[in-house]
């Protein structure tokens, strides 16, 4: 989640709803994070998915 977003509210909203869902806050990343930072969502994601 980038805190700085719009979306934040409505993101965190939406995972209190999902049962297991974490949610992940990356301050120091702030506007396309998917396009800057792909290893550190893929290494969330990945980390997420991995567990048992």
């Amino acid at each position: 989640l980038n805190p700085h977003g719009s979306l934040k509210g409505p993101t965190q909203d939406f995972s209190s709803l999902m049962p297991h869902a974490e949610l992940v806050e990356l301050p120091d990343l702030k506007y396309g994070i998917f396009d800057i930072a792909p290893d550190v969502i893929a290494g969330q994601s990945r980390a997420f998915l991995d567990k048992p």
